[in-house]
């Protein structure tokens, strides 16, 4: 938990004036106790709701619209790429997709911890949001966990494991965004009715990589040297490319999508209903 506290003090003296605090003038001699005692205590106390809740939006944003969709595309697509390279003792392509999907897990489960915290227990207000971030949790703290039994390469029991952690994984991933698109109506979050718009943009960019790299790999597996295991698939260099390319745009709309939860309420922020209810 000091972990988390520390977090919180940091996003505080970063961006509390973006949350919409002020800073209030105090008398000299208030200044002077402050300053005497600074050296003397310092108190981490946990934030308000606000930061709690832009908190645990960007931290889940990072997670599921970030790292989960490259971690997603790196160990479907990469296969066949960096052959032959290894990091601290791991397939290149496996060391990246773990990375991403630790990052995902760490992130999911400190934005969980904070928007209990911050609702004391369950939320019945907002139910369908809740209840999916629920499950998508659940399934994201013990996927990696099951993944820690696989079945050896050539045992007849891979291929089950192999579709299991492929459909846990889909499946999170899926619920994660629906629940993404959901917290546009959470009260709370003030979010304006244009960031569908965005997510939507977001959904596209994700469905475009994944053609992307499925016509890559039926021209690969059409040239003759993709039977040599030994090397790199062919086509390797625009499958690098496009990790890049789609990795930068990925980055983008996370940086745009955070800022836009942190900054919020602007321009008509509030869910549908508090909107059409300003008009």
């Amino acid at each position: 938990m000091s972990l988390i506290a520390i977090l919180f003090a940091l996003f505080e003296a970063s961006y509390g004036s973006l949350l919409g605090e002020k800073s209030v003038p105090k008398p000299e001699s208030d200044q002077q106790d402050d300053a005497s005692s600074a050296d003397i205590d310092i108190d981490l106390d946990l934030p308000d709701g606000a930061t709690l809740i832009k908190l645990h939006g960007t931290f889940m944003v990072i997670a599921w619209l970030g790292t989960t969709s490259m971690g997603i595309l790196i160990s479907r697509y990469f296969k066949r790429t960096w052959v032959n390279r290894q990091i601290f003792g791991t397939e290149a392509w496996f060391f990246w997709h773990r990375c991403c999907m630790l990052f995902t897990w760490t992130f999911t489960l400190i934005a969980f911890i904070m928007i209990f915290i911050d609702v004391d227990g369950w939320s019945y207000d907002e139910a369908p949001h809740a209840i999916l971030g629920t499950i998508t949790t659940i399934l994201c703290f013990f996927h990696p966990i099951l993944a820690m039994f696989r079945p050896n390469p050539g045992d007849e029991k891979r291929k089950y494991f192999n579709w299991g952690h492929w459909f846990g994984g889909n499946l999170a991933h899926i619920l994660a965004m629906v629940t993404i698109f959901l917290s546009i109506t959470v009260k709370k979050a003030q979010l304006p009715v244009w960031m569908y718009a965005i997510l939507s943009l977001v959904v596209l960019a994700y469905v475009t990589a994944h053609v992307y790299f499925t016509v890559l790999l039926r021209k690969a597996q059409q040239h003759g040297a993709y039977a040599n295991r030994n090397i790199d698939a062919p086509y390797s260099t625009w499958r690098k490319r496009g990790l890049l390319i789609f990795g930068l745009i990925f980055l983008c709309f996370v940086v745009a999508i955070a800022t836009i939860i942190i900054l919020a309420p602007i321009g008509n922020g509030g869910t549908p209903e508090d909107q059409t209810e300003n008009v």
